[in-house]
């Protein structure tokens, strides 16, 4: 061979040699690449379950507070709802003085059976001089399911001026009753212009 040969075939040795140089270099190049893409997409993966878990948290939080609003809402409308039912039950049993259960009971039949009376129930605080007019329709059917408390009432006021009047002075009227009693209506009437001479 040659010198030119011998250098050709050095140079081709050489240059294959840099040829598999810089391949292997760019193999290099490409793996130390696919591990810090490996290496960033695992620590993707650890920032995402922390970032799922602080969300999981932050749900959590949300729910309770959400259901903690809601009951204090629930109860507070419920407080409303009670102070409401008893105004009510204070202006229609106001001249009738009976049990105010009973009366709730009243309004409440009323609102699931009269639709006329549900709707003006419904938009009370939309228009309040309509449910007061409500209200005053009401009273008197209260009232007149209410005729024995009120009569038992009146009894009972009867039955406590008697007991007032029974003493020194009031034996003197029970046996001027008795004594009307036992009269015929001929001597009542005699007795009657007695007195009305004395007067």
């Amino acid at each position: 061979m040659s010198d030119e040969q011998t250098v050709s075939t050095e140079d081709a040795t050489a240059q294959t040699t840099m040829a598999d140089l810089a391949s292997s270099i760019q193999e290099t190049a490409e793996s130390t690449s696919q591990q810090a893409e490996t290496k960033q997409s695992t620590d993707n993966v650890g920032d995402f379950a922390a970032f799922a878990e602080k969300i999981n948290q932050l749900t959590e939080k949300v729910d309770t507070a959400s259901a903690q609003t809601a009951e204090l809402a629930n109860s507070q409308q419920q407080e409303l709802l009670n102070k409401e039912i008893a105004e009510a039950v204070g202006k229609i049993n106001e001249s009738v003085g009976g049990d105010p259960d009973m009366a709730e009971l009243f309004l409440e039949k009323e609102v699931r059976s009269n639709p006329a009376f549900e709707k003006v129930w419904q938009n009370r605080h939309t228009n309040p001089e309509a449910y007061q007019q409500a209200l005053d329709i009401l009273t008197p059917e209260w009232a007149a399911k209410n005729v024995n408390v009120i009569d038992s009432n009146v009894a009972e006021n009867q039955r406590a001026l008697k007991e007032s009047q029974k003493g020194g002075a009031t034996v003197q009227v029970d046996s001027l009753h008795q004594e009307l009693d036992k009269m015929d209506s001929g001597e009542f009437m005699n007795y009657a212009h007695r007195l009305s001479q004395d007067a």
